[in-house]
């Protein structure tokens, strides 16, 4: 598993679990991209991307070896700074309820990340950042932490 897939499975748990799944007009409307929201006024939107690189040393043309995992960055963007908040804990409450059933990895919400191979996901506190210098769109900013079950 790569840091790619690991994104795409906690996408996956997010858009297949509630409030995200449900019918709450606010929660329904959140889109989750894998990437860097750049230069995009859609919202409500979650986006999670690689914001740092690992440190690494080459091992031949093209090849090197990973000391450590690149750092994940998840990025909340609302209308106002409540909903982003909101939008936030429902996000840190769907990961945490899918570690407390982590024995049961029938579905999403049950253990899903486990079952992919993602051993833990630690998600940081929320900062608020600029996102557009007119303050139409509010944003939050967090680190995200995941190691794999077995390492290749």
């Amino acid at each position: 598993m790569n840091e790619v897939e690991a994104i795409k499975g906690m996408i996956d748990l997010f858009e297949g679990c509630e409030p995200f799944s449900g019918d709450n007009p606010l929660y329904s409307s959140v889109k989750f991209v894998p990437e860097y929201p750049l230069l995009t006024m859609d919202i409500p939107l979650v986006a999670l991307s690689v914001s740092g690189g690992p440190q690494s040393r080459t091992r031949g043309v093209g090849s090197y070896l990973r000391k450590a995992k690149p750092r994940l960055q998840l990025d909340v963007l609302a209308s106002t700074g409540i909903e982003a908040l909101r939008i936030f804990q429902h996000v840190r409450r769907v990961l945490i309820a899918d570690y407390e059933n982590a024995d049961d990895s029938d579905g999403l919400g049950l253990g899903y990340l486990r079952s992919l191979g993602v051993r833990w996901v630690a998600l940081g506190e929320p900062m608020p950042a600029t996102w557009d210098e007119q303050g139409r769109v509010k944003r939050l900013t967090t680190q995200l932490q995941y190691e794999y079950l077995q390492e290749a």
